[in-house]
């Protein structure tokens, strides 16, 4: 491919088929990333989330996991800036707000906590034991959350 762009920079079936492997190497490095995480090969996986993270400022997946990574070594504040990137770039990641809720409870940021909390719990996210205690959660910090 590269030798036929290179004699023919405008040949659209050879870009388009280089854009096409490009995607699929991009896939695949994310799933063996996601795959070290899932392992519990934190730094291997961080690395190449951070990688990913280089060539792709838009891969909400990544943000989500190097997040998770941030949170498994109790960086709280690097975990909340990733898991909003994840959010921002993708609305479906819910759970977001509740693991940033989470992060900030333990940061002891209380009226951040109760924003999360209740923007999880008022979300379309199934009605589950993270959604109840979202609910409960913000409700007994309000009064500390001033």
């Amino acid at each position: 491919m590269n030798t036929a762009l290179a004699i023919n920079k405008n040949n659209e079936k050879a870009i388009e088929f280089m854009k096409s492997i490009n995607e699929q190497i991009a896939v695949n490095t994310l799933n063996k990333a996601i795959e070290l995480y899932e392992a519990e090969k934190y730094d291997e996986a961080f690395g190449i989330f951070n990688d990913i993270l280089t060539k792709d400022n838009k891969n909400a997946y990544a943000y989500y996991y190097r997040g998770m990574i941030f949170d498994s070594k109790n960086k709280k504040w690097e975990a909340i800036k990733d898991f909003k990137a994840a959010y921002g770039l993708n609305k479906e990641f819910e759970i977001v707000n509740y693991l940033i809720a989470v992060d900030y409870d333990t940061l002891e940021k209380y009226k951040e906590a109760v924003e999360y909390y209740t923007k999880y719990s008022t979300s379309n996210a199934p009605d589950d034991e993270y959604k109840q205690y979202a609910k409960t959660r913000a409700e007994e910090l309000k009064e500390y959350a001033k």
